[in-house]
Formats: structure tokens, C-alpha cells, sequence
């Protein structure tokens, strides 16, 4: 279905909010699961010698670089929802112009 600006845009406005929510509904469901690993892998107990030290390093650099991923999977998902939100307004805003024509057309 292309924008033609006409009442087509309100279906398009509409498929931008169904995607928009199942984005988020991913992302979500993306930043669970690595906070979850990130989480088990915290709770492990390692014995406190010096191989206990080294995976106990080990276990931290990942944790890391799990909290990284999971303000990299947010900056993505941010610019997303701003992407799909600005289309879905856009889309909105013609169809309301086109409808307004058509009210203007009547008079």
C-alpha cells in the first residue's frame, strides 16, 4: 500500500503502530534475556582461589560487556520507535488533510 496521501494513510498510520508495539515487544523480550544471563552469570558461585579469581575476572569483563549490549540494544530500540512513531504521525497527518478535503469539497 503506497502513501498516496489519501484515506490509504490511515491503514499505513495503523501498520506503523501494530510494528511499532512488536518492536518494542522484541526489544523487550531482547533486554530480558541478556539482563537475565547477565544475571546468572553473577550468581555463580566460584571458589575464592586464584583460579576463582581469574574466572571471577572473567565473569566481570562479560557482565560488562552485557550491560553494554543491553544500552546498545536501547539506543537502536530509541531510534526505532522514533523512526516508526514519525511515520505513523506522518501518515496520520495525511490521511486528516485528505479527510479535511473531502470536507472542504462538500461545502
Amino acid at each position: 500500500m503506497a502513501c498516496n496521501r489519501d484515506r490509504n494513510c490511515r491503514n499505513i498510520a495503523n501498520n506503523y503502530r501494530h510494528a511499532k508495539e512488536e518492536l518494542q515487544r522484541g526489544f523487550s523480550t531482547l533486554k530480558n534475556s541478556v539482563s537475565d544471563i547477565s544475571e546468572e552469570l553473577s550468581e555463580l558461585v566460584v571458589p575464592n582461589d586464584y583460579l576463582g579469581g581469574k574466572i571471577t575476572e572473567k565473569l566481570s569483563k562479560i557482565n560488562l560487556d552485557f550491560q553494554d549490549d543491553i544500552n546498545s540494544i536501547q539506543s537502536v530500540e530509541s531510534a526505532v520507535i522514533a523512526f516508526a512513531s514519525n511515520k505513523q504521525n506522518e501518515h496520520q497527518r495525511h490521511y486528516v488533510d485528505w479527510l479535511d478535503k473531502q470536507t472542504d469539497s462538500l461545502e
